[in-house]
């Protein structure tokens, strides 16, 4: 990985409730997709918001996030789970 991902809180939190709450397979299949992803290509991948944020979806999950370009790491701030 060219980036370190880092889950910081509430973003932790959220996960865990995406697991309890959603297939667990299925979203432990798309946080490791995640991870991979936004380790290699975070400013390529999803879509710009507002303040520097970002979103990249990997179905069930959307990951809210911030990019640190001189730390090289990446800042998961927010997880959301699809309705299923």
């Amino acid at each position: 990985m060219n980036y370190e991902v880092l889950y910081i809180p509430p973003a932790d939190d959220h996960l865990l409730a995406a697991l309890t709450a959603g297939p667990e397979v299925t979203v432990l299949r798309a946080a490791h997709r995640a991870d991979a992803v936004l380790g290699y290509f975070p400013g390529e991948v999803g879509e710009s918001r507002a303040d520097d944020e970002r979103v990249f979806i990997e179905p069930p999950l959307s990951f809210f996030y911030r990019v640190d370009e001189a730390g090289r790491r990446v800042f998961v701030h927010r997880v959301v789970l699809a309705v299923q």
